[in-house]
């Protein structure tokens, strides 16, 4: 498969990210309901069905998790969190950036979370 050589590449931190899934509070920490998967080619219905079946439907988060999600408000990039979680934190988090990628690149895999430029 060809790389495009002409597309710009894109820093994680200076993209917004927005919410797709609903949430809830227990306490201090957000559980994220995982919402039905979208239709897609028919024939694939039935596992997407199985999938969603088999898998979580309300996904609890830690500390840090719960934080970054009440801090995703589809203004604040990435880089914005990265910062307030520091903040919060302190060194507990550190590397702050990278720690935030990785949460919210696997949140938007799991399609709980997109971004925008």
């Amino acid at each position: 498969m060809p790389v495009e050589a002409d597309r710009p590449a894109v820093n994680l931190l200076d993209l917004v990210p927005v919410p797709t899934a609903s949430s809830k509070l227990d306490g201090e920490r957000v559980i994220l309901i995982r919402p039905r998967p979208r239709p897609g080619r028919r024939w694939l219905a039935p596992v997407h069905w199985l999938i969603f079946q088999m898998a979580a439907r309300e996904l609890r988060l830690d500390d840090v998790g719960s934080f970054c999600w009440q801090n995703i408000d589809g203004k604040c990039t990435a880089g914005d969190i990265a910062e307030r979680l520091r903040d919060r934190f302190g060194e507990s988090v550190e590397p702050a950036e990278e720690r935030i990628g990785k949460f919210f690149l696997s949140l938007q895999r799991e399609e709980l979370l997109s971004f925008e430029e």
